[in-house]
């Protein structure tokens, strides 16, 4: 599986996609150098791609455990986050429900299911029509961080 994310520092917003079977120990390398990178901010918008994702293998338990351990990084308790999850296919759409599941019980997260690219970008208030077409206004691909399973 592979993971990556890209900072758009000037629009407060963080991209991430993952690619293949999502493991736990994946997406605990992705947040983690997320919140070390230099241009991490709590209260960041989120654009999760599961597009590309194939799968899950996380037991549901360590999932909600690092969502809770995700919550005070992200800002949750200065205000709300929005996390919009991209789940174009129905096993994007499972994990996708299966996240914002985790979400629901922790206050100032709110995690937000669309289908279409455009509507993501709608709803997280990007003027842009694709994915791509953001991407073209974020740092340098040499700058985005990538994680391998």
């Amino acid at each position: 599986m592979t993971a990556t994310f890209r900072i758009l520092p000037a629009r407060s917003l963080v991209y991430c996609r993952y690619e293949g079977v999502i493991t736990l120990p994946v997406a605990e390398k992705l947040y983690n150098d997320y919140i070390q990178h230099p241009d991490y901010r709590p209260g960041q918008l989120h654009l999760v791609d599961l597009s590309a994702a194939s799968g899950w293998s996380a037991e549901f338990m360590q999932f909600m455990r690092l969502q809770a351990k995700n919550a005070g990084a992200l800002g949750l308790e200065a205000g709300e986050v929005l996390m919009v999850y991209l789940a174009p296919t129905p096993m994007a759409h499972e994990i996708a429900e299966t996240i914002r599941r985790t979400w629901a019980a922790i206050e100032g997260a709110v995690p937000i299911i669309v289908e279409r690219e455009d509507e993501a970008l709608v709803v997280l208030g990007q003027p842009e029509a694709s994915i791509e077409e953001l991407l073209s206004t974020a740092p340098a691909p040499e700058q985005a961080r990538q994680v391998l399973a």
